[in-house]
């Protein structure tokens, strides 16, 4: 039976222990929370296994959707960065293993794992249980109901944290903490529900073990100090406000937030409490927020004056972290009576399912076996607060229908949304993320004055998290300017090369930056998969492409420093169904270049490390060398036509043609030195003006003698 259908009655194990509960032979059960442990029918599997990695094996599969998972993500996950032969070979091993420990008479048995088209299936012919599927069920139905009963019914089946002995294993890590999130939400749900009930008694016995393990949760804090003075412990609730502020003052050298402060004060002035003091559910900053005053005070602006604003930019832009600190401020100004309130969609693939997710954000008790968004929208008319939709691009069109409901019938609703594209609504005001604040290299690198840019900061504070002896000084502000110049300044980026300066000085760091994502491999902690790391970041929104898009994405990695739209049209263009300026245009909705459009033209580029994960995919493709070919060729013919043309005929008097494109010219001539010398030889020549003009005159004779060393015989072109 599908685990997503049993009752929340089901029977669970802990630890290597098999619970004794009746159930049929054919019947596999396997505990994750509090420990692992595996039963067949009335059989326990014995708590030593042949091969440990036999039992991680079946940890991975009970994780997995469906229960099951491709040979190579197992293996890829098992032996990281073992030869694939290798690994295939070890799964069969540990495959081996598993089926002989599952197995009824202790001999291998396929019927325990199966493998079909290269996919490991746990358990295929029987029934399967799994504990932490049949928590996760019983949560989100009490999650829906709000029923006191349905709560106390989830809460007895968290038997404790998933796997506490993989605790520090990275497949672990982000079911682990969705499934404690959900505990939380239990917990923090029921003392909510206790309280309507008028059982402050019980909502403080539940919640006092929670705080004491969250010392740094504001919401749950507040709830508690909320249930202690309904429950006649004036005393005590202020209580847990001064032991709030030393840990965070402590922690943090941060004060509690408004509404937990206004919440003090009503309790201190003996007022009697009114409603449950939780007014948000964002979440507590676990690092500081760096930066980004002007932009927080244009997107407040903003919120004034629209009811749907949507934060755009690529990924590891900050898209998120900048709209929840939005979002507190708007919470603590007392402005939204009924709150903010974040929905986090990062992890619900069907767009049918985006009203449950808002409705278990939100605390709504709907009937149904599946919320709608007007069941929703009908609890919300009267309400005034602002809803957060966070991660939106990957169901775009079900996010804007249900963003238009909200918005059609609840007068009172704001919708803020993140989205690496815009919603396309009517009176949406999409406002684009801008990197952090950025050095200029072409002055002095002076310490202090890099200091205060946001870019430096971020990178300074993570690096002083790495290596708390890492400071910036004459020695290292050059490297630290081109560190933050070569990520362009996006946070997840510098955050990621911050995490080096452990291992790598500051200059070796910035050297290796010519290949960011291998360089800047690593990935960071509690936040989803697709956002810990450069490269899935990055691959989730090539994924969302359509062909056209990943096609011309690709092929604009040739350019060297930006691009024209005219370039872009005759070096991308070849077995696409739509003009490539058409393309252009929505690779820039989409957040993968960015445009400026000041002047007499419109200039497009990729970010640096954007730019390094298309020139992948260009080369996987084996499209690389015939479009280096085809820019070069554009830009050799640009270059024999630039002293007649584009105003670099006179000595001192330099080309703006040149000083634009000086990238993506270097960058043809290399192209054509090994594939045409001669076209690089012309290129070389033509140039030379310019070159003298702009006082580069070492680096004019030095690309003039390698194309003359490159064509030892006269040049028919040059003789032309």
């Amino acid at each position: 039976m599908a685990s997503a259908t049993l009752r929340a009655e089901t029977p669970r194990m802990t630890g290597e222990r098999s619970v004794d509960v009746a159930a049929a032979s054919g019947t596999l059960h396997v505990a994750l929370l509090g420990g692992f442990g595996v039963r067949v029918g009335s059989r326990g599997v014995p708590g030593s296994w042949r091969l440990r990695k036999s039992k991680t094996l079946v940890k991975l599969l009970a994780l997995a959707g469906g229960h099951r998972a491709h040979r190579d993500v197992l293996a890829g996950v098992l032996w990281p960065g073992l030869d694939p032969a290798a690994a295939a070979n070890n799964l069969h091993q540990v495959l081996h293993a598993a089926r002989r420990a599952l197995a009824s008479d202790g001999s291998p048995s396929a019927d325990a794992l199966c493998l079909r088209d290269d996919m490991v299936i746990l358990w295929p012919d029987g029934d399967l249980i799994v504990d932490a599927d049949v928590f996760a069920a019983a949560a989100q139905r009490a999650l829906r109901s709000g029923a006191v009963e349905d709560y106390g019914a989830a809460l007895k089946l968290y038997a404790g944290e998933l796997l506490p002995e993989d605790r520090y294993a990275d497949w672990a890590a982000p079911h682990r903490e969705r499934l404690a999130a959900l505990h939380e939400a239990l917990a923090a749900g029921l003392a909510r529900a206790l309280l309507e009930r008028r059982s402050p008694e019980e909502a403080v016995a539940l919640l006092e073990p929670l705080v004491a393990d969250r010392p740094h949760d504001e919401p749950l804090h507040r709830v508690l100090m909320e249930a202690l003075d309904r429950a006649g412990r004036r005393w005590d609730a202020l209580d847990v406000y001064e032991r709030l502020c030393r840990v965070l003052e402590e922690e943090y050298a941060a004060a509690p937030e408004a509404a937990t402060r206004s919440l003090y004060r009503r309790i201190l002035s003996g007022q009697s409490s009114a409603g449950p003091a939780v007014v948000c559910n964002l979440p507590a900053a676990v690092t500081s927020f760096i930066g980004r005053r002007r932009e927080i005070a244009e997107l407040l602006a903003l919120a004034d004056r629209t009811r749907l604003l949507t934060l755009s930019g690529p990924g590891g832009a900050g898209k998120t972290r900048l709209a929840i600190e939005v979002a507190r401020r708007l919470a603590n100004a007392g402005t939204v009576p009924d709150g903010v309130w974040l929905v986090d969609l990062s992890g619900v693939r069907d767009g049918r399912l985006i009203p449950a997710a808002a409705a278990a954000s939100l605390g709504l008790a709907l009937t149904g076996a599946r919320p709608t968004a007007a069941a929703v929208v009908e609890q919300l008319a009267d309400r005034r607060m602002v809803v957060l939709l966070d991660n939106c691009e990957h169901l775009l069109g079900a996010c804007a229908e249900f963003a238009m409901a909200l918005l059609e019938r609840c007068a009172g609703v704001a919708v803020l949304a993140t989205s690496r594209e815009p919603l396309r609504l009517p009176g949406e005001v999409v406002w684009r993320v801008p990197s952090l604040e950025l050095p200029d290299l072409r002055l002095p690198a002076d310490p202090a004055r890099l200091a205060r840019l946001d870019s430096v900061q971020l990178f300074l504070e993570r690096a002083g998290n790495a290596s708390p002896a890492f400071r910036l000084d004459s020695a290292t502000a050059l490297p630290v300017a081109r560190i933050c110049l070569r990520l362009d300044g996006m946070p997840l980026a510098l955050e990621l090369a911050a995490s080096r300066i452990a291992h790598l000085a500051a200059a070796e760091l910035a050297a290796r930056l010519d290949d960011a994502l291998a360089t800047l491999a690593g990935r960071i902690h509690g936040v989803p998969d697709r956002q810990a790391t450069l490269a899935a970041t990055l691959e989730w929104s090539h994924d969302l492409l359509a062909d056209d898009e990943r096609a011309v994405f690709r092929r604009l990695s040739v350019f060297a420093g930006g691009f024209a739209l005219d370039a872009a049209e005759q070096v991308c263009a070849g077995g696409l169904s739509e003009p490539v300026a058409v393309v252009v245009s929505r690779l820039v909705d989409k957040s993968l270049v960015t445009v400026e459009t000041g002047g007499d033209r419109a200039r497009f580029r990729l970010l640096e490390v954007i730019r390094q994960y298309a020139t992948r995919c260009l080369a996987s493709s084996g499209e690389l060398a015939c479009h280096q070919r085809r820019h070069a060729l554009w830009y050799a013919s640009r270059a024999e036509s630039l002293d007649p043309d584009l105003g670099g005929g006179v000595v001192g008097e330099p080309s703006p043609w040149f000083a634009v494109e000086g990238g993506n010219l270097r960058a043809a001539l290399s192209t054509s030195l090994s594939e045409v010398p001669d076209r690089a030889l012309v290129m070389a020549v033509a140039m030379w003006r310019s070159w003298m003009a702009r006082g580069l005159h070492a680096e004019g004779l030095r690309w003039l003698a390698q194309a003359l060393e490159a064509c030892p015989a006269p040049s028919a072109l040059i003789s032309r």
